[in-house]
C-alpha cells in the first residue's frame, strides 16, 4: 500500500451564530441560554449517525464571541469538479445519496444543504457532507444567514419562509435538480441574482413537468430526448412540486431502476478514484484526539487560512442607542455570513509516529507483565495532567485498555488493575461503566422506562437542572436539560422505594457529561453508582443513614489526626455543618466537571467506605486553616470552599485507606461484597446501634478483622492491644502481647501529661504511638471513656474492639 492511501483529512468549518437580544433573562429569572450553546447540545447527536454514505462528524466546538466549529471526516472530491461518462455513474450517485437521505430522515433530520458542494466521490462511493448544519441550528433559527443553496430549494421551502421546519422532501427536491442538472449537463440559474432565482424557482409551481421546462430552459431538450424513460421517470417524481405527492428517500430507492443498477458494475473513471485508509467512527475519533495531544488546535488553522477575522472593537460602536437598547447604525459584521470554505487538517505525520513505535505498544500482549506494570513508562509517575496530555503515553494507555475492554469479562481484574495507575481521558466513559459492571441489556431496560408521563417530582427537576454545572456547555444546553430530565424522571420512576432528593442532579452531571450520545449508559451508570455508594441515602426518612455516615466520618478523623478532631469538637464545628452536601452528591456538588472525573476515577475502584478518606484528605489540605480557626471562620472557609489539589487528594485518600482497617469505616447501610461480610461480624445491630457509633469518639474494630492482623506477622508489628480490665481478669485470660492498663488508676478527665508518665504502662503507650491501638474491654462506658482520654492525649489511631474482650471467646474457648 502506498503512502498517498494513508492520506486522511478533517474537513473543518465556522460560523457565528446569532446574538441574544438585549434580555439577558428568561421568564423564570434564569440566564437565556446563548445560542451557541443550543447548537452545541444539539450537535452531539450528529457525532453518533453512522452511515457509509455519510461523513462522520468528529468534533463541535464553541469559541468566543458565539463563534461554532465543526470538525467533519472529510476526504475525496466534490460532484461539482467531476465529470461523468456515462448514466449508469449518476444512477450510482442517486442511489447513494438516496440511501444517505433515507437515513436522515429516519432520525427526524433533514440534510437542507444539499449541492454539488456537498456531495463528495472517494473509495468507489458518494458521501454527503455538512447534512447536520440545519438540524443542529434549530432549523436555522439560531443563525443570521440561510441555510443551503437557493437554487436548489423547492418552492415549498421559499413558499414557507425561513423561520419553519423544512421536511425531508426538500431534500428529494435538491437531488431532483442536481440529477437534472447532471443528466443534462447544465447549471440551472447560473450566473443570476437571488431575486432572480427565487423567481425562477417559484415559477415551477404551475409546471407539471419540471424536468422538462429546466431542459428547455437550458437549451437541453435533445439530450432529455435521448434519455431512457425510466431515467426520467424517476427525476420527474423527485421534481412534484407539491411534496405530498414527492416519493420520501425509502420509496424511490425501491424503483426498478435501481434494481436493475444492482446488476450493473458501477465503473467509474479512474481519475475519480482516490484511496484511503478506511477507518471506522471510533478509530476517526481516536485519531483527532491524537491530533489535539500532538498540539492541534483549530482555531489557529481558521486563523491562518482567515476564515476567523478580528477587528478592534471600537469599529463595532453603532451610531445611536436608545435608553432601552436599541441599536442603529452598525456596520454589516462580515463574521456572521456564512462561509462554506473548507480547511483540512492533515494527520499523515501521526500515522507515520505511531508506526515507529514498538510493536509492545501498538499490539499490547495482556499476558506480558511488563505492559500491565507501572514501568511501561517513565510518564507513569509523572503529574495526571501532563500524562494525559502526553501523545505517546496516551496511545499506549488506550491501546491496552482498548485491547483489555475486548476481552471482558474475563480480563476484569486486569481492567482494574490497569485503572488503578490512571484512566485515559479517550476510553473514560467505557472504562467506568465496565467498572461498575453495568447490565449487558441496558438499553432495553432504560427504554421500557416510562420518562414521559408527568410527575411530582418533575417542578422539582426541572427547577434543579438549569442550577446544576451550568459553567458546563454541554450541561447546559437545551439538549442537556432534557437528557438530564429524562434519566432522572428515569431512576425516580424505576426506584419507587426512593424520593427525589436535591443532589441527584449532581450525582448525574459526570455520567451524562461522559455519555452525552448514551443516555441509556448514563443512567445505568447513576444506577450502579448509587447503589453502590450511596445505599438508601435517598429514603424519604434518610436521617439515619446520613447520621450514620457523618459520624463514621467523625471516627475516620478522630482516628487519623486527633489533634484536629479534638479542635473540632472544643469549638462545635461538626461533619453536619459542611459534609453533607460532600457525601451526598460524592463530591460532585462541590467540584467542577473535571476535577471530579479525575476524582471519581479513583473513587470507583475503592469500597463503600473509600469517600469518607476523600472527604478526609480534603481537610488535610485545609488543615493548618481549620486549626487557627474558630467556629465563625470555619462556616466562611466552607461556604467558599478554597482550591483543593485533587491528585494529591486521590493519592493521600488512598494511602490513608490502605492504613485503615477496613472495619473501622464499616457502615450498616453500606452495601459490602460477600467476601468482606464475614470481617464485620457484630458490628451490625442490634449489637451496635446508630446512637451508640454517634455517642463514640472513636471507630470499633471487628473481632474477626482483630484477629486476621494478629494472625499476620507483618501487620502485627503495626498493632498495640490495651487490655483495660481489671489486673485480676487480666491474669486469668488475655490476649498474648497485650498491654493492661486499669483504668481506676488514671484521671480520665485529663489528658496524659508529665505527671502521669511515670507509669510504667503509659511509658509503653507512648512508646508506641502510631501503631493501630486498640482498647479492649469489658464495659463498652469505659471502654469510650478510655479511648477518648487518649485521643485528647494526642494518640491517632485509637479503636476499641467491638463487643470487649467477651467477644473473642467463641463456644467458651478463646479464637485466638
Amino acid at each position: 500500500m502506498e503512502d498517498k492511501q494513508l492520506n486522511r483529512y478533517y474537513g473543518c468549518l465556522t460560523f457565528v451564530a446569532k446574538q441574544r437580544s438585549h434580555d439577558l433573562c428568561g421568564s423564570n429569572g434564569l440566564p437565556l441560554t446563548p445560542n451557541s450553546i443550543k447548537i452545541l447540545g444539539r450537535a452531539q447527536f450528529l457525532k453518533t449517525l453512522e452511515h457509509p454514505n455519510l461523513f462522520t462528524y468528529i468534533d463541535v466546538l464553541r469559541g468566543k464571541h458565539e463563534r461554532t466549529v465543526i470538525v467533519s471526516e472529510q476526504y475525496g472530491t466534490p460532484l461539482c469538479e467531476l465529470t461523468f461518462e456515462n448514466n449508469v455513474e449518476i444512477l450510482g450517485l442517486a442511489r447513494d445519496v438516496l440511501k444517505a437521505l433515507a437515513y436522515l430522515h429516519n432520525k427526524d433530520i433533514t440534510h437542507r444543504s444539499l449541492s454539488k458542494k456537498n456531495i463528495f466521490f472517494s473509495n468507489s462511493q458518494w458521501k454527503l457532507f455538512n447534512y447536520g448544519l440545519y438540524y443542529m441550528t434549530g432549523n436555522g433559527m439560531d443563525v443570521l444567514f440561510p441555510i443551503g443553496d437557493i437554487k436548489y430549494f423547492a418552492p415549498d421551502v421559499i413558499l414557507q419562509g425561513p423561520h419553519e421546519k423544512t421536511s425531508g422532501k426538500a431534500d428529494i427536491w435538491s437531488l431532483g435538480i442536481i440529477l437534472a442538472e447532471l443528466l443534462l449537463d447544465c447549471d440551472i440559474f447560473s450566473n443570476e441574482s437571488l431575486n432572480s432565482c427565487i423567481k425562477d424557482c417559484l415559477s415551477f409551481i404551475d409546471v407539471n413537468d419540471v424536468f422538462y421546462d429546466i431542459a428547455k430552459k437550458c437549451n437541453k431538450c435533445d439530450i432529455l430526448k435521448k434519455l431512457p424513460y425510466e431515467i426520467i421517470l424517476l427525476v420527474n417524481k423527485m421534481l412534484k412540486t407539491n411534496p405530498l405527492d414527492r416519493p420520501s428517500a425509502r420509496e424511490l430507492l425501491k424503483e426498478e431502476i435501481f434494481a436493475l443498477l444492482s446488476f450493473e458494475k458501477v465503473n467509474y473513471k479512474n481519475n475519480l478514484c482516490s484511496a484511503y485508509l478506511p477507518l471506522d467512527r471510533h478509530s476517526l475519533l481516536e485519531l483527532y484526539h491524537y491530533w489535539q495531544l500532538a498540539g492541534g488546535d483549530v482555531y489557529q488553522e481558521l486563523k491562518k487560512e482567515g476564515l476567523i477575522r478580528t477587528k478592534p472593537a471600537i469599529l463595532s460602536i453603532p451610531n445611536l442607542l436608545l435608553l432601552e437598547g436599541t441599536t442603529f447604525g452598525q456596520t454589516v459584521n462580515d463574521a456572521r455570513i456564512f462561509e462554506e470554505q473548507l480547511i483540512f487538517l492533515t494527520v499523515n505525520h501521526l500515522i507515520e509516529r505511531f508506526r515507529k513505535l514498538p510493536n509492545i505498544y501498538r499490539y499490547p500482549d495482556l499476558n506480558n507483565s511488563f505492559i500491565m506494570s507501572k514501568e511501561t513508562s517513565e510518564m507513569a509517575s509523572l503529574p495526571l495532567a501532563i500524562k494525559e496530555r502526553d501523545i505517546d503515553y496516551q496511545f499506549k494507555r488506550i491501546q491496552l485498555f482498548k485491547k483489555i475492554l475486548k476481552f471482558l469479562p474475563s480480563e476484569h481484574n486486569k481492567l482494574l488493575r490497569g485503572s488503578r495507575q490512571d484512566i485515559p481521558p479517550f476510553l473514560r466513559a467505557i472504562i467506568w461503566a465496565n467498572i461498575l459492571e453495568i447490565d449487558d441489556d441496558y438499553l432495553y431496560q432504560y427504554t421500557c422506562i416510562d420518562k414521559e408521563t408527568p410527575m411530582p417530582t418533575d417542578r422539582q427537576i426541572e427547577v434543579d437542572i438549569p442550577r446544576c454545572h451550568q459553567y458546563n456547555e454541554l450541561l447546559s444546553s437545551s439538549a442537556g436539560h432534557t437528557k438530564f430530565k429524562r434519566i432522572l424522571k428515569a431512576w425516580v420512576k424505576r426506584h419507587p422505594e426512593y424520593v427525589y432528593w436535591q443532589g441527584l442532579d449532581s450525582l448525574c452531571a459526570p455520567f451524562l457529561y461522559l455519555n452525552f450520545n448514551n443516555e441509556a449508559r448514563a443512567y445505568s451508570c447513576l444506577k450502579k453508582f448509587i447503589d453502590k455508594y450511596l445505599h438508601n441515602f435517598f429514603l424519604r426518612d434518610n436521617s439515619a443513614v446520613i447520621k450514620e455516615y457523618l459520624a463514621k466520618f467523625k471516627h475516620l478523623i478522630a482516628f487519623l489526626d486527633p489533634l484536629l478532631a479534638t479542635h473540632l469538637l472544643r469549638i462545635g464545628f461538626s461533619p453536619e455543618l459542611f459534609a453533607i452536601p460532600w457525601f451526598l452528591t460524592m463530591f460532585s456538588h462541590v467540584f467542577p466537571i473535571q476535577k471530579i472525573l479525575n476524582l471519581w476515577d479513583s473513587l470507583l475502584l475503592g469500597s463503600a467506605s473509600y469517600p469518607l478518606f476523600i472527604g478526609y484528605s480534603i481537610l488535610q489540605q485545609l488543615r493548618s486553616v481549620l486549626l487557627e480557626s474558630g467556629f465563625n471562620e470555619c462556616i466562611l472557609l466552607f461556604s467558599d470552599l478554597p482550591e483543593i489539589d485533587i491528585e494529591k487528594c486521590v493519592k493521600d485518600s488512598i494511602l490513608f485507606y490502605d492504613s485503615t482497617p477496613r472495619s473501622v469505616t464499616y457502615r450498616q447501610n453500606e452495601v459490602v461484597d460477600k467476601n468482606e461480610k464475614a470481617l464485620f461480624d457484630g458490628l451490625d445491630p442490634p449489637a451496635v446501634t446508630i446512637d451508640i457509633i454517634t455517642n463514640e469518639c472513636c471507630p470499633r474494630i471487628s473481632n474477626a478483622e482483630l484477629k486476621t492482623m494478629i494472625q499476620n506477622p507483618i501487620l502485627k508489628t503495626k498493632l498495640l492491644l490495651v487490655d483495660i480490665r481489671h489486673p485480676t481478669l487480666y491474669n486469668e485470660s488475655n490476649i498474648p502481647g497485650s498491654l493492661n492498663i486499669h483504668t481506676v488508676d488514671l484521671k480520665l478527665e485529663k489528658h496524659i501529661d508529665n505527671s502521669l508518665m511515670h507509669k510504667s504502662e503509659l511509658s509503653v503507650l507512648y512508646n508506641n504511638k502510631g501503631k493501630i491501638i486498640t482498647v479492649v474491654g469489658d464495659n463498652d462506658k469505659k471502654t469510650s471513656e478510655f479511648c477518648s482520654f487518649l485521643l485528647k492525649s494526642g494518640f491517632p489511631k485509637i479503636c476499641s474492639l467491638n463487643g470487649g474482650f467477651r467477644a473473642l471467646y467463641m463456644n467458651g474457648r478463646p479464637f485466638l
